[in-house]
């Protein structure tokens, strides 16, 4: 029987996260919670914060001696707290964050138990002082993004948490006993230093002698520092390169990683002064516009047309393109023109990811995903130039919006330079035909697109192909059909027959995830939204550049389905049988999908003023990277656009990838168990 107690490291680090969230807790509770007075306590929610900090602290320490009894007052003092936020009548978009990351976040941290792992020796003190940091990291950057102003309370919280910090830091480098190489003593020294760094300003804030929000500012090196230093203590290989060997051997890490960098490096570049046109965005505004880029969403809250420069557009344009095929593709095809080669594992993960049949196809998938997308890109600009120039445009900004309404549409990026996205166009049939067949090409695999001709002259084709293409084919009709006859006499109504045929039609392939439309959304009746949600959330095809749990999903569970109907247990499609772990797959996918739209609804429902259908829609429209609004995202809070946020990162990267990326470890199956039969439906 595997021993599944947790390991040392386990609960040094989950001791320091709870020592540096005492203070955060009781200096930043007060202003979520406000005067509130509890009468069954007798204690004020300022007071009943201070003593839950407390007993948090009480638990990070018992901890290290008496684990079970510091994780059961932890997970108390947890529930408590969010219990505290729930029945408050102060609940806000504050307190709905505090409540989801206690209960997701630190209630998790704190009942799983982790498999037993290899010892290190004299890594405790070192995991305590990473748990801290991360802890004082996540809530700087919490109050940073939020626009949080501090005051004296919240500073001198900052000051404390910083101090455990520091002193855990202090901890660990006396305890560890190697001696260390120079790159160890280096990077020692840095988070010393770093700590250093993080308190002094705090300390001085709460004397009075700088400004208070210098605290969380200059904190901020306290704990990412800390982090660096810490990360690869007492191993060989460098840090960089352990991360980097960490990440690009494992496909779900490798397309978790270089969208999360891709979402960071594009926020620090559309944050430039060079990009901006409106210098008062603030960060979390410019975060979000860079995550919807970068995960081809369409959502904004900003406006590219008016606040953005040619430089701020420039760059979404490289972002969308990048981001639309993933840069790991862009990566191995510059390596592969330096004359460098990949690992084994390396050129593995990339084969898995582009759908290659092997490392040996790895070349040959790339030269057709680039050359398609180039292809498709540069006809759609050539053919759109000169309708934009007889719309009235500039010959200069006709070509910067067809290559960028190209590149958008073929990426399924959703949008455009326009505040109104392509409702200017609403008659110009040819402009929405055009746009339309480069969201179906982008939205289709590059080996799809491939074999199309194969399947025209009734060559033989593979099974995918079949699949994807008859999917989109009942999606893109279907939908068009619904669409007229729900709207043919209401938001179409104005336009002519010719007219309301290529609006739906157009509104049909635009919700392949593509966040396109010519017509105002906020008009539609609330069973069109109904009915676009299904499309929105089925969305493109596996390989392609839309979101959504793809079609190849649906087609499996319906070809399951069918199949059950009939009394077979195998799910057949074209006289090819599907093996019993895509069917697997497929249930999960579309489980964890479904989950994820609940959790989202309930996150905007607890947090926002807003009507039911307009909020279901934009959690739709996130989590497939559909990129459609209904008008919610321009009113949401900070909150609401943190939630939007998680949720368009997580449609992109997929999530059945993510939730592969969390997992730490699987169980291989080397026996059998006994079968025993259940009632089910």
């Amino acid at each position: 029987m595997p021993d599944l107690a947790p390991h040392p490291d386990d609960l040094a680090r989950e001791s320091g996260a709870l020592l540096a969230l005492a203070p955060l807790l009781a200096g930043f509770g007060p202003r979520v919670l406000g005067e509130l007075a509890l009468p069954l306590v007798g204690l004020s929610a300022r007071h009943a914060l201070i003593v839950l900090g407390g007993a948090y602290a009480i638990s990070g320490l018992l901890l290290a001696l008496l684990p079970r009894v510091g994780r059961v007052l932890a997970l108390l003092s947890t529930a408590a707290a969010g219990a505290l936020t729930v029945v408050s009548p102060a609940f806000g978009p504050m307190g709905a964050l505090l409540v989801g990351s206690v209960f997701v976040g630190l209630w998790y941290e704190l009942s799983s138990r982790g498999a037993p792992r290899v010892s290190v020796r004299n890594h405790g003190p070192i995991a305590a002082a990473r748990g801290a940091a991360g802890v004082l990291l996540a809530a700087l950057a919490l109050a940073i993004l939020g626009g949080l102003s501090p005051g004296r309370g919240e500073v001198l919280a900052v000051a404390i948490s910083a101090s455990v910090v520091a002193a855990l830091v202090v901890v660990a480098l006396i305890r560890v006993e190697r001696a260390p190489s120079w790159r160890r003593s280096a990077l020692r020294l840095l988070g010393g230093l770093g700590a250093l760094f993080g308190v002094l300003p705090a300390t001085l804030a709460v004397l009075s002698l700088a400004a208070p929000a210098a605290a969380l500012w200059f904190s901020l090196p306290l704990a990412a520092l800390t982090l660096l230093a810490l990360r690869e203590q007492g191993r060989e290989r460098s840090l960089l390169g352990a991360l980097l060997d960490g990440v690009t051997s494992h496909p779900a890490r490798l397309l978790v990683g270089t969208f999360l960098a891709l979402c960071v490096l594009g926020t620090a570049l559309l944050g430039l002064p060079a990009s901006r046109v409106d210098h008062s965005l603030t960060p979390l505004d410019i975060a979000f516009t860079a995550t919807s880029v970068v995960c081809v969403n369409g959502l904004m809250v900003t406006d590219l047309a008016t606040q953005f420069t040619a430089v701020g557009q420039g760059i979404t344009l490289v972002l969308i393109q990048v981001g639309g095929l993933g840069i790991m593709s862009f990566s191995t095809v510059v390596a592969a023109a330096l004359g460098r080669r990949l690992s084994l594992r390396q050129e593995a993960a990339m084969a898995d990811l582009l759908l290659a049949d092997g490392r040996g196809h790895l070349g040959q998938s790339l030269r057709r995903l680039l050359g398609v997308t180039l292809i498709a890109e540069a006809l759609g600009a050539a053919v759109l130039f000169p309708l934009f120039l007889w719309h009235g445009e500039e010959p200069g900004a006709a070509l910067f919006r067809a290559v960028f309404t190209a590149v958008s549409a073929f990426c399924n990026a959703g949008l455009t330079l326009s505040p109104t996205s392509l409702m200017p166009y609403a008659e110009s049939e040819l402009v929405l035909h055009v746009i339309a067949l480069l969201v179906i090409l982008g939205g289709l695999s590059p080996l799809v697109v491939t074999e199309l001709p194969r399947l025209v002259r009734r060559r033989v084709v593979s099974l995918q192909t079949r699949i994807v293409t008859l999917t989109t084919l009942v999606l893109l009709v279907s939908g068009a059909l619904v669409l007229l006859a729900l709207e043919g006499s209401h938001a179409f109504a104005h336009l002519t027959l010719r007219e309301r045929l290529t609006a739906a039609w157009f509104h049909s392939v635009t919700l392949r995830t593509a966040g396109f439309n010519a017509v105002d959304l906020a008009s539609l009746r609330e069973g069109t939204l109904w009915v676009m949600c299904v499309f929105m959330f089925i969305g493109g095809s596996p390989g392609g550049t839309a979101g959504g749990i793809k079609t190849t999903t649906v087609a499996t569970l319906m070809i399951a389905v069918m199949g059950a109907m009939r009394g077979r247990w195998e799910a057949v499609a074209f006289g090819r049988q599907l093996p019993n772990h895509t069917v697997y797959k497929a249930a999960a996918i579309t489980t964890m999908a479904l989950t994820l739209v609940v959790v989202g609804v309930v996150a905007l429902s607890v947090t926002q003023d807003a009507p039911f259908m307009p909020m279901l829609f934009e959690v739709v429209a996130a989590l497939s990277t559909a990129g459609l609004s209904a008008g919610v995202t321009q009113e949401i809070d900070w909150v609401g656009k943190v939630v939007l946020m998680a949720y368009m990162f997580i449609g992109r990267v997929g999530p059945l990838t993510l939730f592969l990326f969390l997992s730490e470890r699987s169980v291989p199956g080397s026996w059998r168990l006994p079968e025993e039969d259940v009632d089910v439906g």
